[in-house]
């Protein structure tokens, strides 16, 4: 288990809000990552994942990406070197829900408040402290109030969660999927692909919109992420964490290559994972405590420092350029 330490406030609030706000207003300008693809290989593992053991700092680490909250009054922004201290950020007229979904290059997907019908979903992109719109659309009827927003892709594809997975591309619909009982988390993988917890048995199943059907592998996660070729799993026996390079899906097969795999220690109940895949976040199971790792050359991950949510807030994810 990670020791935790509380980031302590090195210097005054109001100099450390335009710090963070300058780096937010840098991504509109920085180039795109390239997308990370999936890896290939035999999925049977030879010897367990590798244990990585934290070791939290409080330093601010080097080059970490800014941390999307879901914070009572809306969104807010938050530095990974000093995450006690928070931007609020200016949403687009309307009642919004107060989770989101955030992508590369700081897109990020809101959903119209659960007594709105119909429901609105709006795709927009973080432009400084507030959230520039890119396209919205009235969801048909027949799919009701509530909606989750699932996941958004920095080309203008998203998806949101109904009874159904529903893909919006430049506010349009161009795709439906009936998914029975999921469990409302989906990540955009590469090539236009849906990634999401599938049935009662949290499987990762991959939807290719326009098909009939997904691949549902053998991997089952409580919680889940994608980013640089890679997949972080919540794994629902042990509450831990492990981090492996992507498979291609193949129906009743793993998720990801189990040898190179690397395992981070929980009880956890969420992981996200940076979309270029050199950083993951772990929120503790209890206490609201994240816990920040940064990958290494090897493969492996070094915990760099922790910090406490506070009461009513959430991690959506990284915002990275």
């Amino acid at each position: 288990m990670a020791n935790r330490h509380e980031m302590p406030m090195a210097v005054r609030v109001g100099a450390a809000v335009s710090a963070v706000i300058l780096a937010a207003a840098a991504l509109g300008c920085a180039p795109a990552p390239a997308p990370g693809s999936p890896g290939s290989g035999d999925a049977t593992p030879s010897e367990p994942p590798a244990s990585t053991s934290p070791t939290a700092s409080v330093s601010a680490p080097p080059g970490a990406p800014m941390l999307l909250l879901a914070v009572p009054a809306g969104l807010a922004l938050a530095s990974a070197g000093r995450p006690l201290e928070r931007v609020a950020i200016h949403l687009p007229p309307g009642a919004w829900q107060p989770t989101a979904a955030v992508g590369a290059r700081g897109t990020v997907l809101l959903v119209s408040a659960a007594n709105h019908t119909p429901a609105t979903a709006l795709e927009g992109a973080l432009a400084g402290a507030r959230v520039a719109v890119r396209w919205t659309i009235a969801l048909p009827p027949e799919f009701g109030p509530g909606v989750l927003a699932g996941c958004v892709a920095a080309d203008g594809a998203a998806t949101v969660i109904a009874d159904r997975l529903v893909y919006l591309q430049e506010g349009r619909v161009a795709g439906l999927h009936d998914v029975p009982a999921t469990a409302g988390r989906c990540q955009m993988a590469a090539g236009d692909v849906v990634a999401y917890l599938a049935d009662v048995d949290h499987a990762v199943a991959f939807w290719r919109p326009g098909a009939d059907t997904a691949v549902v592998t053998a991997t089952r996660c409580d919680d889940f992420g994608l980013g640089g070729g890679l997949i972080a799993c919540l794994a629902g026996g042990e509450a831990d964490v492990v981090v492996g390079r992507t498979l291609v899906p193949v129906a009743g097969g793993s998720a990801f290559d189990a040898r190179s795999a690397r395992r981070l220690p929980g009880p956890a109940r969420q992981v996200v994972l940076a979309p270029d895949g050199r950083w993951v976040a772990v929120v503790a199971l209890a206490g609201g405590v994240v816990t920040l790792y940064r990958g290494l050359a090897d493969g492996g991950f070094d915990a760099l420092t922790t910090f406490t949510l506070r009461a009513g807030e959430a991690l959506v994810g990284f915002v990275q350029p």
